[in-house]
């Protein structure tokens, strides 16, 4: 073997071009196999850096809850006083703890950050099992009321903006102005039980009143906001656990539920029969697996596909250069080496191949998985995801290294060492000449080849006419030169009366910036992720009382429609003198307008709503916009002047400034007006709309970007293949050329018969690819926006694509054979 090894090296170095393209080719598909897998395994495998992750669980129920509810992930929530009998009354779990996240306002040393809390009960470093990285970690004696507020400072935090100073350790910091001790840092590579989830700083559940000031949900049975994840007992299965925390669920549930006032028979039913599970937890609450997972995987199929072009573009090439070796072979033969030695030094160079291929590949997934990062807002993944070089990277480019290796390396070694010796070393043209056998293999390997780049292009096309639907979407308002931002003064212990005045000014400040064309606020940031709910009731419709439509609610200023671009459909819009002190108000979009007074005019009539006993007048329609996400048909929104949105709703408002200048400037502009006003204010999410939306699509772009990038790719590859095919074809027909030049047929004759040939072989893999394109369009369906999977338009753009690539891919080897000499022909070896 390291003879073969040895003799590998020289044949390879021989033939340098064929070489450097054979590796370059294996290079790319197996890098973009291990940037695809390096994510994908962040995403929905990689275990919790705690104690037996494998045996968390987390608690799952559906959404029939009543009250208030306010969550941050995809998981179940509960009440505190049920995660405290869920807690105490089980059997299955040796420890149950409860999280959420908070924004907050911490400062150190005269600086204040707006930065992420996790609140979490005081067992939850016990039970996940985790050491501290400096001093301790959070203890249940912490969790318990009037005591003094300690919190735990993330690694991240603690190295990151702190600079890695021991001297924090129980020293006090101020989070929301209020001074608490820090007791200790979490362990590196923690970071939370949410996936995505980055908290700066840990607290325990007793020390929400600090975290929110005004907090009041931690004794009420009607308030979910936790979610929880337990530790199963040794010998203990998930179906076990969740037998045995059903009848305490619904125990409490019993307990809980007449308290609650305004719940009919039918509501309390099926609030009664909840169900409630016990999920796996090792990764936790994966937050990204349902945002990701998909995109993935549908591009972890892309690349796979990709390599496989790439080892067919490869073999393609060792055939073809096997043929040019059949009389060196046959000699090797006739001297006494068997047909095993001559595969297995065939493996040997293949192998080589796709050993420095995946080492090439390695180094470049770095550089792709940096790429695929790069495309996504800075505050998507909370720093989960990151090109990181591990084991089970390195375990997979060596498993797909020796997988492409026998993949492009077997049948070509096969076929090379099955030559006739006599026919071989009796044979002047056997440098050139190769089998019937060898040339059909050669064309099916490049038939697949044109079949793989036409899938890709007609995924390129989908994904980028999807994203170019999305990107010139009609949010409902005008994006162009508007500025975004948001400030929270509750976090700042400002109270109800100073936070509107804040507000008030704040806009008056920011109308008198150098090219500030108007300035707004509201509580929501149209497509900003995060919105609030509502129900309406029309009074006389009819509906029992317990029948509420619900909707998306958003409170603004004055001139929030026209400072926006919304249109006014009827009616007015909201004034100054609509008052906190003033008869409520609202404005309707125009097609929950239409939902709830069918061919009827709302203006003027009254609705009851959810959280306003007074209810309402109508006093305006508008357009309809976008408020969660451009791809979703336009909500049915709600909307109430500011002032009259309630203290809960008034915490923190997002400003608008619509600017006739630069954006830049206006941001640096607004930043100096805030902290005019206040220097201790953190000022967050400070953006352009346009990014923002660009940002709110960042999956799509990092689709569309990366089928562009594999579809360019693949043509590239079938480009090649059909070149190195066709040339070998041309050479190996030479002296036929030549009899046939002498027999006086033109030369446009021999430039049409290997165009035909070409033709054929392009004709075949369009013939192949478009029927399966039309099953792999199930996959992208649900990623598409504005566009069919089986659009014609796509399949006939890349079916015109690929043909002018293998046109231009065969033209070369025509040419040179409608230039051949017949007498210089006649006489080729």
């Amino acid at each position: 073997m390291w003879n073969d090894f040895r003799f590998a090296l020289r044949a390879l170095r021989r033939s340098p071009g064929f070489t450097l393209l054979a590796v370059l080719s294996l290079a790319l598909g197996i890098g973009a196999n291990t940037a695809i897998f390096s994510l994908l395994y962040q995403v929905a495998m990689r275990s919790l850096p705690v104690r037996d992750p494998g045996a968390l669980v987390w608690l799952e129920s559906d959404d029939t809850n009543y009250g208030n509810s306010r969550q941050d992930n995809n998981s179940s929530i509960f009440s505190y006083p049920m995660y405290e009998a869920l807690r105490d009354r089980n059997t299955a779990l040796s420890g149950l703890v409860a999280r959420t996240s908070f924004p907050a306002t911490l400062a150190w040393h005269g600086e204040a950050a707006r930065v992420t809390a996790e609140v979490v009960s005081g067992n939850f470093f016990e039970v996940l099992g985790v050491r501290p990285a400096l001093g301790r970690l959070l203890i249940p004696s912490d969790d318990a009321p009037g005591r003094d507020p300690v919190v735990v400072l993330s690694y991240a935090y603690w190295t990151g903006h702190l600079g890695a100073d021991p001297n924090v350790l129980n020293s006090r910091i101020l989070v929301n102005r209020q001074p608490v001790t820090v007791v200790g840092v979490a362990p590196r590579g923690f970071r939370s039980l949410l996936s995505g989830g980055a908290p700066d700083f840990f607290a325990t559940i007793a020390t929400m009143p600090l975290i929110s000031p005004g907090w009041n949900w931690n004794e009420r049975a009607d308030c979910y906001w936790l979610s929880l994840v337990g530790r199963l007992k040794p010998g203990v299965t998930r179906e076990q656990a969740s037998a045995d925390l059903l009848p305490v669920f619904r125990s409490v549930l019993r307990e809980q539920v007449p308290r609650i006032e305004g719940l009919n028979a039918e509501a309390i039913r099926k609030i009664l029969s909840r169900p409630m599970r016990a999920q796996p937890a090792a990764q936790g609450l994966n937050a990204l697996r349902a945002r990701w997972q998909t995109p993935l995987a549908v591009l972890a199929v892309m690349a796979g596909l990709v390599l496989l072009a790439a080892c067919a573009n490869v073999a393609s090439l060792l055939i073809a250069r096997a043929t040019g070796r059949r009389r060196e072979i046959a000699i090797r033969l006739a001297v006494g080496a068997t047909r095993w030695q001559i595969a297995r030094q065939l493996l040997v160079e293949s192998g080589s191949l796709a050993v420095a291929g995946g080492l090439l590949g390695l180094w470049l997934s770095q550089y792709f998985t940096q790429g695929l990062l790069g495309v996504l807002p800075a505050d998507t993944t909370g720093g989960w995801l990151a090109p990181q070089l591990d084991l089970r990277l390195l375990g997979l480019s060596l498993a797909l290294s020796l997988l492409t290796g026998l993949l492009f390396g077997l049948a070509p070694a096969l076929q090379a060492a099955r030559p006739g010796v006599a026919p071989a070393l009796k044979d002047q043209t056997a440098g050139l000449s190769a089998s019937r056998s060898q040339a059909r293999t050669r064309q099916v390997l490049i038939v697949a080849q044109i079949c793989f780049s036409l899938l890709f292009l007609i995924g390129a096309g989908l994904f980028t006419r999807s994203l170019l639907n999305l990107l010139h979407s009609d949010p409902g308002f005008r994006t162009e030169q508007l500025v975004t931002f948001t400030i929270d003064p509750s976090l700042s212990g400002y109270s109800a009366e100073r936070r509107l005045a804040l507000f008030r000014d704040l806009r008056e400040r920011l109308r008198a910036l150098p090219g500030a064309q108007s300035a707004v606020s509201a509580g929501i940031v149209p497509l900003g992720g995060f919105g609030w709910g509502n129900g309406v009731q029309v009074p006389g419709s009819g509906k029992s009382s317990q029948d509420w439509t619900y909707c998306n609610e958003n409170s603004v200023s004055p001139g929030y429609f026209a400072a926006l671009g919304i249109p006014l459909l009827s009616g007015r819009e909201f004034a100054g003198s609509d008052s906190a002190k003033a008869a409520p108000v609202a404005i309707l979009s125009e097609s929950f307008a239409r939902a709830l007074f069918p061919g009827g005019d709302p203006v003027g009539r009254r609705i009851n709503l959810g959280n306003n006993p007074a209810g309402a007048q109508i006093v305006g329609v508008v357009a309809d916009s976008r408020i969660n996400d451009v791809r979703e048909k336009p909500p049915r929104i709600l909307y109430v002047p500011f002032e009259q949105a309630g203290d809960d709703f008034t915490r923190q408002s997002a400003f608008f400034v619509r600017t006739s200048g630069d954006e830049t400037s206006m941001m640096a502009a607004v930043r100096t007006a805030v902290r005019h006003l206040d220097r201790n204010l953190p000022v967050d999410r400070l953006t352009s709309m346009k990014v923002m939306i660009e940002d709110s699509i960042y999956t799509d772009r990092l689709m569309a970007t990366l089928a562009v990038a594999f579809g360019v790719l693949a043509a590239i590859l079938a480009a090649v293949g059909l070149y190195g095919t066709m040339s070998y074809s041309v050479a190996r027909r030479t002296r036929e050329f030549g009899i046939r030049l002498v027999l006086g047929e033109a030369p446009q004759g021999l430039l049409l018969s290997v165009m035909r040939e070409v033709a054929a072989i392009v004709a075949a893999g369009v013939a192949i690819g478009l029927p399966i394109s039309y099953w792999l369009a199930r996959l992208a369906e649900s990623q598409l926006y504005g566009v069919r999977a089986r659009d014609p338009w796509t399949l006939a753009a890349a079916t015109v694509i690929i043909a002018l690539v293998g046109l231009f891919a065969g033209l070369a080897p025509a040419l040179r054979a409608m230039r051949i000499e017949p007498l210089r022909a006649l006489r080729y070896e």
